[in-house]
């Protein structure tokens, strides 16, 4: 089972306090929902975890690591999206001048709705 995540207000506390304890509280908690997944999974989340704390390492100041801990994130997502955008196009470019048909479009029935 989990451990429960403390209130927002005793979690202030440790950040003003007791910073080592609040980080020693962050560590576990990420440990426990990393090891509560599958192995494939598991691998991945560990990967993660592994580059945001390099990335808050490597900055200064607190506001810097989250400032590129979210630039990280919204750069995964941006990934994401031009990943799916590409399975709902007929074409990719590939460069100015390229553009390959989309793999997947041949493959996709398309749903008639009747009103």
């Amino acid at each position: 089972m989990a451990s429960p995540l403390p209130s927002f207000d005793v979690l202030m506390e440790l950040a003003q306090n007791n910073p080592e304890q609040l980080e020693t509280l962050r560590k576990t908690l990420t440990d426990e929902i990393i090891h509560r997944t599958s192995p494939h999974m598991r691998q991945r989340l560990e990967g993660i975890n592994f580059k945001i704390d390099m990335e808050r390492q490597r900055c200064k100041t607190p506001l810097q690591s989250c400032i590129k801990i979210a630039a990280l994130m919204h750069d995964s997502f941006e990934q994401m999206r031009t990943e799916l955008d590409a399975l709902f196009q007929p074409f990719i470019i590939v460069n100015k001048r390229t553009m390959i048909t989309c793999p997947y479009r041949d493959n996709v029935i398309p749903f008639n709705r009747h009103l």
